[in-house]
């Protein structure tokens, strides 16, 4: 088919599902006339899984469990939880419990392995034996499948032993309200949520807080940058904002909430859990320009359709909170229709040609703008771009002097060595070195008759003229050739620009006349003028000149009639 191009979109960098698992792009085919003609189509890359993670077993927090002795057959020890990054069947996890020497509770603990609900199957004696160890395995469904296994000490406990335990199943963490993760503009005193015991739990081994005396402490079990950022209620378990919170400088606190026992003050027993608080992003960053304002350098010979510059912006927000997109505000000069900007990418597109000769700078204000959801919380800010458009060799020297070919210039025979022939002027329209002349004969002055000064251009006698008075032959071989009295030369203008430097020519004639068989020249062949017939005596007529060839001396003639 005519005009049909495939291409393919190749990743630049390995991707991860579980970082990302969609990019939304935008494909622009383009073509190349002038102006360009382009058309875009929205292309959504879904990242599929494969089963590349491991099942990561986090609950419990710790490796020590405990069950109170003489407990009957089915009560509950431990819920195992693991979580896996993958997706789908690679995602589902069984659990199971290991045999082997490592594993010595093997048979006398059963677990689901749906739920990873570890129960006894048999009542334990403290006396008898006081610590069983357990190879706890969570597979994942992959093909093949990966699998993490966890060794647990599951400590039997003395009935008399009133230490309060933590576990998946018997306590949960709860958040207030519709359990979402901390918003970052939460006030300072907002109750995050609190450490309580699960209802379908077993009540023998549950913290009671009417039979103990049960204090709550907080540590945090991360480096954190705002520290003291939460606190702990130590009566109520209940986690309390006690900073202002700010995603961008940290968006994941992990804290351990552990409950002390005080009632035995000789032994103190205590048992943690480990909570993590997310903190959700708010809009309250604006994009920031890394520099304003800014300068940009463009060529006059850029092409049109060319990408002359990549304006981007950051947001330190996340999601969509922190996606910009880009918006031409002002161009100045008003006409605009210079350049486009183009919204999701920021790059400045160069839509007409440049001139450096023409207009030399253009100012645009480019304003960034975030994509949050509800658009009265949009932010935006802007930043001011000169355009400095840089010159280019694209124009010759002109000749001012002489104006056009074959210009005659006359020289006395009097004429002395320094004495000023002719003064040869060219501009040029460029800038710099491009648009300095230096100036040149080229041919017609072998014989180094005459020279001229390279930066004025003023051509001066070098060598003494060679009088009328000589015979032809003589001059004829003075001359070099030449006709007798005359020298046709070639003068150049040339500018200093790179890469290649651009010249102008012109042809001149110098003609050399005797002093003595020269008289005075009128400077018009015919002067016309109407005079009425009864104009007055004495009244002003007309004004003629003549010059002399002598060197220096012009004398002008006034004639009345």
């Amino acid at each position: 088919m005519i005009g049909l191009a495939f291409r393919e979109i190749i990743t630049r960098e390995p991707l991860d599902r579980e970082t990302r698992s969609s990019y939304d792009l935008v494909a622009e085919a383009r073509d190349q006339g002038t102006p360009y003609r382009s058309s875009r189509v929205s292309v959504r890359v879904l990242v599929t899984d494969v089963n590349d993670n491991a099942p990561d077993i986090v609950d419990p927090q710790e490796d020590v469990v405990s069950v109170r002795e003489e407990q009957p057959p089915g009560t509950e020890v431990v819920r195992i939880r693991a979580v896996d990054r993958d997706n789908g069947y690679n995602a589902s996890v069984t659990y199971s419990i290991l045999k082997g020497r490592d594993s010595d509770g093997f048979g006398l603990f059963s677990i689901d392995p749906m739920t990873g609900l570890i129960k006894t199957r048999m009542s334990l004696d403290h006396e008898e034996r006081s610590i069983y160890r357990l190879a706890v395995a969570a597979t994942d469904g992959g093909k093949p499948p990966k699998q993490t296994v966890r060794l647990l000490r599951v400590e039997v406990l003395d009935l008399n032993d009133n230490r309060p335990t933590f576990t998946s199943s018997s306590l949960v963490f709860k958040h207030r309200g519709d359990r979402i993760p901390v918003r970052e503009d939460v006030a300072v005193g907002h109750v995050v949520g609190s450490v309580s015991g699960s209802d379908h739990s077993d009540s023998d081994n549950l913290i009671s807080g009417n039979s103990l005396h049960i204090t709550y402490t907080l540590t945090s079990i991360t480096s954190d940058v705002v520290e003291g950022a939460f606190d702990m209620d130590r009566n109520t378990g209940s986690l309390i904002v006690t900073r202002k919170l700010d995603r961008e400088q940290q968006s994941e606190y992990r804290l351990e909430i552990r409950a002390l026992d005080t009632s035995a003050s000789n032994n103190p027993q205590s048992s943690a859990v480990t909570v993590r608080v997310d903190i959700v992003d708010v809009n309250d960053n604006s994009p920031v320009w890394p520099m304003d304002p800014i300068t940009i350098e463009i060529g006059e010979n850029a092409n049109v359709g060319s990408v002359v510059y990549n304006f981007s912006a950051h947001d330190s927000d996340a999601g969509v909170n922190g996606e910009i997109q880009y918006h031409l505000v002002k161009h100045s000069p008003g006409e605009g229709g210079t350049f486009e900007l183009d919204p999701l990418t920021g790059s400045l597109t160069l839509l007409t040609p440049l001139d450096y000769e023409f207009r030399r700078d253009f100012l645009l204000v480019i304003q960034a703008t975030d994509q949050a959801t509800i658009t009265s919380d949009r932010r935006n800010t802007s930043v001011t771009a000169r355009i400095v458009v840089t010159d280019i060799n694209d124009n010759a020297p002109n000749f001012v002097l002489p104006s056009t070919d074959g210009e005659v210039v006359y020289l006395s025979d009097a004429a002395t060595v320094g004495q000023v022939v002719t003064h040869i002027v060219a501009v040029d329209a460029d800038s710099g070195d491009n648009g300095r002349v230096i100036y040149s004969i080229v041919t017609g002055n072998e014989d180094g008759r005459f020279s001229i000064d390279a930066e004025s251009g003023y051509i001066v006698l070098a060598k003494p003229i060679i009088g009328h008075q000589a015979s032809a032959r003589q001059l004829h071989h003075a001359t070099g050739g030449r006709s007798a009295g005359k020298y046709n030369i070639i003068v150049s203008a040339t500018d200093r620009g790179s890469p290649v430097p651009k010249e102008t020519r012109r042809t001149m004639q110098i003609v050399i006349q005797g002093s003595t068989n020269n008289p005075p020249r009128f400077l018009e062949p015919v002067y016309h003028v109407n005079v009425s017939e009864n104009i007055p005596s004495g009244s002003f007529v007309i004004r003629v000149g003549a010059k002399s060839f002598q060197p220096d001396n012009v004398r002008i003639y006034n004639e009345r009639n």
